[in-house]
């Protein structure tokens, strides 16, 4: 009975042992995960950021300012939606990942933001992105 007793008591404490494991392989990649979107989010307010100065930017060149930016497809290899609008006075752009979502007031626009290659104009006194 003593060998039994033995192999059993092994057997339960492998069995622990590999719950314990895959319960701490478990946190440890929930854990990189949440680091990695909110690295992801981070990255993607400093990008509205300079999305934003450059439209500033626009509104204090003169006449004839053009420029052209590139807007990846993904940040950190992971999916985003950039939107961009007018209110009567001013604009705004929306960047969404995840659930969550970044404004940034920028001055009014005409046009919206694409990822890929987009042209900032100012034209007539107005800011126009891919006129």
């Amino acid at each position: 009975m003593g060998k039994a007793q033995i192999a059993i008591e092994f057997v339960l404490l492998t069995g622990m042992a590999f719950i314990i494991l895959v319960v701490i392989l478990i946190s440890t990649t929930t854990i990189s995960s949440e680091r990695a979107d909110e690295q992801t989010y981070l990255e993607l307010r400093d990008y509205g950021n300079s999305l934003q100065r450059e439209l500033i930017l626009a509104t204090e060149m003169n006449k004839g300012y053009h420029r052209i930016i590139d807007i990846p497809e993904k940040i950190n290899g992971r999916d985003y939606i950039i939107l961009t609008g007018s209110a009567e006075e001013t604009g705004y752009i929306i960047i969404e990942y995840l659930d969550r979502s970044i404004t940034f007031v920028t001055p009014k626009t005409e046009g919206e933001f694409t990822k890929g290659t987009n042209k900032i104009t100012k034209q007539n006194g107005s800011i126009k992105i891919n006129p």
